[in-house]
């Protein structure tokens, strides 16, 4: 085969084959898992082909044949599923393929792993399914330090500290001021205390409705004075 001319795989239909599964440029599952199954052991330039290729998965010669292929695997179940290896250190060949669902499949995965949680021991998928957490979240706050009660039981969003949200307009009373420290000039030469606390300002009325006004005065002793007027 000539330099640069394409894999069968490589392309998007496949004239050698009237398998159907390839019509008008348009791909079926199977036909996709087929093209992915390929390129993760052949194409060098595939984002994952060091998992594969790179470490000598590869492909039985029988299915360079996607009709033979698909004889074999079937049709995909159902949306939730993909093309598993049953021993991830094995190839893509016949007794080791099959449809999985990506529950099944982290426990087949370098994922897989045994955690001790309190007096009680079991595979990680298993902690994730009982805390209903996402095995892959656990796994990834175990390589990054967590302890395996805080993995599997901290929230899926750690709480976020306070924000600060600036000046309480709404708890100013009529008449009351405030002080800000004076920030100096915009590039413009614009008192940028005072367009910081009008943008503070314009989005507190946006936000909850409101119609509060203020007045600034001059920059003085380093800070800018604001009075609630309405």
């Amino acid at each position: 085969m000539g330099q640069g001319r394409k894999k069968s795989w490589e392309g998007k239909r496949n004239p050698k084959y009237n398998h159907g599964a390839c019509i008008g440029g348009l791909r079926s599952p199977e036909y996709n898992a087929w093209v992915h199954m390929h390129r993760r052991c052949k194409d060098v330039r595939y984002k994952y082909y060091s998992r594969y290729g790179g470490r000598g998965i590869s492909v039985h010669p029988a299915w360079e044949d996607f009709a033979v292929f698909l004889a074999y695997v079937g049709v995909k179940p159902s949306s939730k599923h993909s093309l598993d290896r049953i021993n991830n250190d094995g190839n893509y060949e016949p007794g080791n393929v099959r449809w999985a669902t990506q529950q099944e499949q982290v426990r087949n995965s370098s994922r897989v792993s045994r955690v001790n949680l309190g007096n009680d021991t079991k595979l990680l998928v298993e902690w994730a399914e009982l805390y209903g957490v996402s095995a892959q979240l656990v796994y990834d706050r175990l390589k990054r330090g967590w302890t395996p009660e805080d993995a599997v039981s901290s929230p899926l969003t750690p709480p976020r500290a306070p924000r600060k949200t600036g000046y309480m307009w709404g708890a100013l009373a009529v008449g009351a001021c405030i002080e800000a420290p004076y920030t100096g000039r915009t590039g413009k030469g614009e008192d940028r205390t005072r367009c910081n606390l009008r943008m503070s300002l314009y989005t507190y009325n946006r936000r909850h409705g409101t119609d509060v006004q203020v007045e600034f005065s001059a920059p003085s002793e380093g800070v800018v004075r604001c009075t609630r007027v309405r």
